[in-house]
Parts: structure tokens; sequence; C-alpha cells
């Protein structure tokens, strides 16, 4: 396992700065997607994605996810989509890392600037508009607990301003595998729950603070029903 990982950060340390300076994305989608499903397996994590029927319509995507774990990140782009996907702003300027978030067409924002998420929100839709999906992680930080935290307004209000397709996202237990407390990866499984998606256009449709209600409550439902399995 450790050869493995060594080798990804080996590859990755010369494949990144070649990718953002040839300006090809999928140098890095390609090996990441690999990375995932298999390093992950190999250290006892195991994933079952829940809902996969959801995503057979191809149409761009904008998936509200909770977040427990940095393991959320890569689960998102290994067994759902590839989404990009909107991060904090101070996240930009990480070498290799914040490298390949800009290659990849994340959005960062500095959330306690208003004009900062106003612009972030244009950004998602301009991406989208170009068919790609992007992911929010609607409780603006990682659970400790795993509990859903309150969603956020701003994930809604772009979904309404762009008319995209919103799909949330349950994902649990990837607190008890990598929490945010430490580093140390334990084996078990994590379940990736997609479900049905809501559309922002046409009649009837919600207002920001009735569909953050909707979907805020179908993944609290989610999250029990998921629990209350044996």
């Amino acid at each position: 396992m450790a050869g493995t990982f060594g080798s990804v950060l080996l590859v990755g340390f010369w494949l990144v700065p070649l990718a953002v300076l040839f300006k090809r994305p999928n140098w890095l989608k390609a090996p990441c997607r690999w990375w995932v499903r298999t390093t992950l397996p190999l250290a006892g994590v195991h994933v079952r994605v829940k809902g996969a029927e959801h995503l057979v319509d191809p149409t761009p995507r904008l998936f509200v996810a909770n977040h427990q774990s940095f393991l959320d990140i890569p689960l998102m782009m290994g067994w759902v989509r590839w989404p990009s996907f909107l991060a904090k702003k101070e996240i930009e300027s990480w070498p290799w890392f914040g490298w390949s978030m800009k290659l990849l067409r994340c959005v960062f924002v500095d959330r306690a600037d208003r004009g900062s998420r106003t612009m972030a929100g244009r950004a998602v839709h301009q991406a989208m508009e170009h068919g790609i999906d992007f992911c929010i992680f609607a409780e603006g930080t990682r659970s400790p607990d795993g509990e859903l935290l309150p969603l956020r307004p701003g994930a809604f209000q772009i979904a309404l301003d762009a008319g995209v397709m919103l799909t949330p996202v349950v994902i649990d237990p990837s607190w008890r595998v990598l929490n945010k407390k430490g580093y140390r990866m334990w084996p078990g499984e994590i379940v990736v729950s997609i479900l049905p998606p809501i559309a922002t256009t046409g009649e009837h449709v919600p207002d920001r603070k009735v569909l953050s209600v909707l979907v805020e409550s179908a993944m609290r439902a989610e999250l029990e029903q998921l629990r209350s399995q044996p």
C-alpha cells in the first residue's frame, strides 16, 4: 500500500505541472480516477453506490452533497461522475493541489465576501453551460460525527439562477474511515447514495428557502434509512 501511494505521489509530482502547462485536464482525470478506485479497496475501504439509475440522463448536474471527510471528494470523482467543485479561496494558491483544481475548472470563493460569492455563482453557471458537472458541499465544512449540519443557501441560489438539475448525494459513514480530527484511515464500507434529481426550471419551482428545506429533509431521511439497515 505504501509503495502504491508513493508511486502515485511521484507520478503526480511531475504530471500535475505538465497537465497545467499544456492545459490537458484529461491527463489528470484518468490517473486520478484509477488511483481512487484502486487504492481505497487496497486500504480496506469498500464503496457501495446506491441510486446510480439517477445518473443515466447525461444532463449536467449540480450535486449537493453532505461532507464528512476528505474522502468525499475522491468518492464523488471515482464513483459518481467527475464534477468540478466549489472550494475555499485559500486553496487556489496551494502548489499542485490548487493548480490541479484550477485546471479542472473548480471555482474558488471567499465566503466572507459577498462579491466573491456572486462571482462564484456566475462561474459555476458558465461552467455548467459547457457541460461540466459541479459539486457543492452545502454544509460548508466537514461534520466530525457524521450528523448532517444545516445546509447553506448558496448552492440552492446557484441552482435556481442557473436553471440546472440539482441532485442531492448522501455519503456515509466516511467520517468513520477518515475523520477530520485525524489522518489515519480505517477500513470499512462507505455508501454513496444518489437521490432523485430536482428540476429548477418550469412551473411550480420552489424558491430558495423551500428548495433548501426539501433537499435537507431528503438527505436527513436518507441518512436515517442508511443507518437503520443492518
